[in-house]
């Protein structure tokens, strides 16, 4: 099945509901619609620049697609977008003292608040 720009606008008012939930504002998203062969969504973090792209894959199968998977994987995505930057922090060689921890204890409260 393939999804249209009606697809990617859900996808994205999900996606930025997790946003604002998370309270991942200093990110800048743009969206598009894509070919990915191998995943449904995915999102790509420039950290220090604090962009994303986030990518809905133009192409599912007949069953895969309703409301609930669009929100599912936005809200996959913005999970992806709340970790990252534990992710990134522990890739770089030289990080402040407690870089991760403050981090961490960020993710914390985040999911704290909202389970």
């Amino acid at each position: 099945m393939k999804l249209t720009l009606k697809h990617l606008n859900e996808f994205k008012e999900e996606f930025e509901k997790w946003q604002m939930e998370f309270g991942l504002l200093e990110y800048r998203p743009t969206f598009k619609l894509c070919d990915l062969p191998e995943a449904y969504a995915e999102i790509a973090i420039n950290e220090e620049g604090k962009v994303c792209t986030v990518s809905l894959g133009s192409f599912v199968g007949k069953n895969d697609i309703d409301g609930r998977d669009i929100g599912k994987s936005a809200k996959h995505e913005c999970i992806h977008l709340l970790l990252y930057r534990l992710v990134w922090l522990s890739q770089k060689r030289h990080i402040r003292e407690g870089e991760v921890e403050d981090e961490w204890e960020k993710v914390t409260r985040v999911l704290e608040r909202i389970l």
